[in-house]
């Protein structure tokens, strides 16, 4: 997987996805009406890069938003869930 791999996906790429999905998000949260617990649940988040991508711009763009997320992965697999904790360590 990734660039060297067999094929890549949107965030093998680059940060990009993640940045728009984060605004989409952002603007469902506000058509909302801006609640104080927004869930966000992954499946199968690999190495968490998604998750960081979304975190960070999430930060960035929308500190209100971001303090209302409760970002959660669903991860059977413990090396996956290691690998996730290690990427997003600075979002503990």
């Amino acid at each position: 997987m990734g660039r060297k791999g067999d094929y890549f996906t949107n965030v093998s790429v680059g940060p990009l996805f993640g940045q728009l999905l984060a605004a989409q998000f952002i603007e469902i949260w506000e058509r909302l009406g801006r609640p104080d617990d927004f869930a966000i649940v992954e499946q199968g988040a690999h190495d968490g890069q998604f998750a960081r991508d979304v975190l960070e711009s999430s930060q960035k763009r929308s500190p209100e938003f971001f303090e209302a997320l409760r970002y959660r992965i669903v991860e059977p697999f413990p090396i996956l869930q290691e690998r996730q904790a290690r990427t997003l360590d600075s979002f503990r």
